[in-house]
């Protein structure tokens, strides 16, 4: 059966209209993506075999998605989609020790990020957060420093009149 492109139209319209369908629809796209992106992966790697889903649930703008996230046999396939939901999350967390550092409390970080994302994060989901992310700062820190650096200065505070 093949649909005109007012039933399609129709049908998308029908989702849209509500938070819920939306909810819906959104869902059902990504999760359709990761699933032929595995097919791609499997298809371009002959010992791959394809291995269920596993689900998670993503909150992005006040809305929860239900995803199934395809799995590979061997586990080294990742959905690219996971990459920009991750990078979200990091950001978040870059945000939410921001606020953090910048003497905001943990509540009001809570309150800040319902604000923005829809969703409210206890005191404890804001700490450890911001926890994380100190490490990482830390981590970054106290990296080893190679024994040789090649600098250059560039000194923007000189003012030469040309006329």
């Amino acid at each position: 059966m093949e649909l005109t492109q007012l039933q399609i139209s129709e049908i998308l319209s029908n989702y849209t209209s509500s938070s819920e369908g939306f909810v819906t629809l959104q869902s059902l796209v990504m999760n359709s993506l990761m699933k032929h992106e595995r097919d791609l992966f499997v298809n371009e790697n002959a010992h791959e075999q394809c291995n269920d889903f596993r689900s998670r649930r993503w909150y992005s703008l006040g809305f929860e998605f239900s995803l199934r996230i395809p799995r590979s046999r061997s586990g080294n396939f990742y959905p690219v989609l996971l990459g920009l939901i991750r990078s979200e999350s990091e950001e978040r967390a870059k945000l939410f020790n921001l606020l953090y550092t910048k003497g905001l409390t943990t509540e009001q970080i809570g309150e800040i990020s319902e604000t923005i994302y829809g969703r409210t994060y206890s005191k404890q989901q804001v700490s450890y957060l911001s926890t994380s992310c100190r490490e990482d700062v830390n981590q970054w820190l106290n990296r080893s420093l190679s024994s040789h650096y090649l600098a250059v200065y560039i000194d923007d505070a000189t003012f030469i009149a040309t006329r």
